[in-house]
């Protein structure tokens, strides 16, 4: 996978993440993963993540799609269900802008 590179400005309440913050949330979903989650065996590199909730957007090489939002639950380990952390995954930058990150933005109040 190639360095994450977001194609347009990152509005609030996302927030594009650093090369130093990626990692540990990188290493959290890997924590978390259990063999059947949807994105077991796939790479994952985290892109953004929401200020106001544990939610994380990650560059995948999914078959379900380049863009996954997944909502790490910080336990540290797999869930007993193979549902969590959730994932929502987007076919393109355009589908995550326009479905989650335009109308989370207008939702949003600091």
């Amino acid at each position: 996978m190639n360095p994450p590179s977001i194609p347009f400005q990152i509005l609030e309440p996302w927030l594009a993440l650093q090369n130093e913050e990626r990692a540990s949330l990188e290493t959290e979903l890997a924590k978390e993963m259990r063999p059947d989650h949807v994105l077991s065996g796939a790479e994952c590199r985290a892109v953004a993540c929401r200020c106001d909730c544990d939610d994380v957007l990650f560059e995948t090489n999914s078959q379900q799609g380049p863009l996954a939002v997944v909502h790490l639950t910080w336990s540290g380990m797999p869930d007993q269900f193979a549902q969590w952390p959730s994932t929502r995954f987007f076919d393109s930058w355009e589908a995550f802008k326009i479905q989650e990150m335009i109308p989370e933005h207008q939702a949003y109040t600091p």
